[in-house]
């Protein structure tokens, strides 16, 4: 703390004080954006949904294919085989496909929301190579009945 000896040093510490006080604001403003920004919904949200969904020890999908990969083996592939088969088995399976999910979970997600955001690219490709061809048009008769 300095020591205001006179009006001049006063004045003079006055407008320090002001722009000292002015800087401090502009930077916790800044800071305050950036963790504004830092947690937003839109940068969370994905993030959370995608670790729900595929974790490596208890996702949703993890979950799922272990699960598929449990019953398909010992339901459908070894119902004749002996306890031990069934049991080590489908266990290293659940796991590998459990890793295996893990480890592309970004390939997977991408190929999901594919099939849910454009359920109708795929048809309408066909049909325009079918347009395309000229296969089809107004003149040719329709056989069916």
């Amino acid at each position: 703390m300095r020591t205001i000896n006179n009006l001049e040093e006063l004045k003079i510490e006055r407008i320090r004080l002001t722009q000292k006080k002015m800087n401090l604001e502009v930077e916790i403003e800044s800071d305050f954006k950036e963790i504004k920004h830092h947690f937003s919904p839109a940068r969370l949200v994905p993030a959370g949904i995608s670790n729900l969904v595929i974790n490596r020890n208890h996702g949703v999908v993890n979950e799922g294919i272990g699960m598929l990969v449990d019953v398909l083996l010992r339901k459908v592939l070894f119902r004749n085989a002996g306890f031990i088969t069934k049991l080590i088995v489908p266990m290293i399976a659940r796991t590998a496909a459990s890793n295996y999910v893990s480890d592309h979970k970004g390939k997977i997600i991408n190929w999901v929301s594919d099939l849910i955001l454009k359920p109708g690219k795929k048809k309408r490709q066909a049909d325009e190579v079918y347009k395309a061809d000229n296969i089809y048009d107004q003149s040719t008769a329709d056989f069916y009945d």
